[in-house]
């Protein structure tokens, strides 16, 4: 299970066998620095410790990027109006 360090996390990935790498991505919306952890489950049940945290810093925010383009298609829906009529 990877710890995003954003509150959320992968849930448990696998099956693995022992010593096979296990992977799993994740996607932040918001720029900042996150501290990412890991942890192991056998098949009975039985967790391992956390890892230590690997730290990653996010440049830029999605959301911030989402919001530009939809800003773009307003202004653009302006100048063009049926761009507004198939927006709506």
């Amino acid at each position: 299970m990877f710890d995003w360090g954003d509150g959320t996390n992968s849930g448990w990935v696998g099956p693995y066998n022992s010593g096979q790498t296990a992977s799993a991505s994740h996607t932040w919306l918001i720029k900042g620095t996150y501290q990412i952890r890991v942890k192991a489950k056998d098949t009975t049940d039985l967790e391992s410790p956390w890892s230590e945290t690997l730290s990653i810093t996010i440049p830029r925010d999605r959301s911030y990027n989402n919001y530009r383009f939809f800003n773009f298609i307003n202004r653009l829906s302006e100048l063009i109006p049926i761009i507004k009529i198939l927006i709506n």
